[in-house]
């Protein structure tokens, strides 16, 4: 059986539409992405920024499964 991966870029396609979301929504986005069983999370490109940095590890911290 072939297995079907998933990748999701909805974090990813809110910062390059320059939109912003709460940080606190961004990692909650990514919590209920992996709970539902999708395979990769897309993130922003990292640019060197703090708030980006923290947002990474903090995204890592609470997928289990998917790749971040």
């Amino acid at each position: 059986m072939k297995k079907l991966i998933v990748n999701d870029t909805t974090i990813f396609s809110i910062s390059r539409a320059g939109r912003r979301i709460a940080f606190k929504d961004r990692v909650e986005i990514a919590r209920l992405l992996d709970v539902t069983g999708i395979d990769t999370i897309e993130l922003p490109e990292f640019s060197g920024d703090k708030t980006e940095e923290i947002l990474i590890k903090s995204v890592a911290t609470v997928v289990n499964n998917a790749t971040v």
